[in-house]
């Protein structure tokens, strides 16, 4: 299955709840990072040449990408279930309020995806558009609604992450 990249301007918000989502995520991968390494460090210490000065970097990080696809495998099977009003999760967004103060970065991030997940995305353009519309729904707002429901689920863990950001 190929990946395609994929640029989408997306709302404040949006970004906004993506960059607490990765920061959730690479807390979480903080220590099976430091273990992956240890392990792959400790095989690599068996080649004659990682001891004559070679020193690999493993890197293993979030991206935007990646809380995307997972944001899209979380609502696609909650959606299966039948488990979204889709109408009360549009009010919902509509009522949210950021602090737009808060630095997020660029507002058009870049997307790595497998092209199953665009094309998921892309369908639920069609899908999620209400009959009273003439043309069917952005791909940013898909992407807003699915980054929305992914981090509303993960709120209590991202609000705990914070009060430990504060205290420290």
């Amino acid at each position: 299955m190929s990946r395609e990249y994929k640029t989408v301007r997306v709302a404040h918000e949006t970004k906004y709840w993506l960059n607490e989502l990765i920061f959730l995520k690479e807390e979480q991968l903080k220590s099976e990072k430091n273990s992956l390494i240890d392990k792959y460090e400790a095989k690599l210490k068996e080649y004659e040449d990682f001891s004559q000065g070679y020193y690999p970097t493993l890197s293993i990080m979030v991206s935007s990408g990646s809380v995307l696809e997972a944001a899209y495998y979380f609502v696609k099977e909650k959606d299966a279930r039948q488990e979204i009003e889709w109408s009360q999760v549009f009010a919902e967004i509509a009522s949210q309020k950021v602090d737009y103060s808060q630095e997020v970065g660029t507002i058009t991030p870049r997307f790595y995806l497998f092209s199953d997940v665009l094309q998921g995305l892309e369908d639920y353009r069609y899908k999620l558009k209400p009959d009273s519309m003439q043309r069917v729904i952005n791909l940013n707002y898909v992407i807003k609604i699915f980054i929305y429901l992914y981090y509303r689920a993960n709120i209590k863990d991202i609000e705990l992450l914070k009060s430990k950001r504060i205290n420290k």
